[in-house]
C-alpha cells in the first residue's frame, strides 16, 4: 500500500471514529456502536494487508470502549 492511500485510510478511521465518539457524547449508543461495528469491519479487512492501518484501528477501538467505560481506565492506574 502507498503511503498516499495509507494516510487516506487513515484520515478515513479518524473520521467515523470521531462519529463514533461524538454519537457516544451526545448519547446516541446504538448509533455509536454501529460505527464501533464499521471500525471492526475495517480492521477484519486490514488484517495481514497492513499491520499499520491494524495497530491504528485497534487504537481507535481502544480508545472508544475507554471513552464508553473510563472506569477501565482508572482501574489501570
Amino acid at each position: 500500500m502507498t503511503p498516499e492511500l495509507r494516510d487516506q485510510k487513515k484520515e478515513h478511521i479518524r473520521v467515523v471514529f470521531n462519529s463514533a465518539i461524538g454519537l457516544l457524547e451526545a448519547g446516541n449508543r446504538d448509533a455509536a456502536f454501529d460505527a464501533l461495528n464499521k471500525l471492526l469491519g475495517m480492521q477484519a479487512a486490514f488484517h495481514r494487508i497492513d499491520d499499520e492501518l491494524m495497530e491504528f484501528i485497534k487504537l481507535a477501538v481502544d480508545a472508544f470502549v475507554i471513552a464508553d467505560h473510563p472506569e477501565l481506565l482508572r482501574a489501570a492506574q
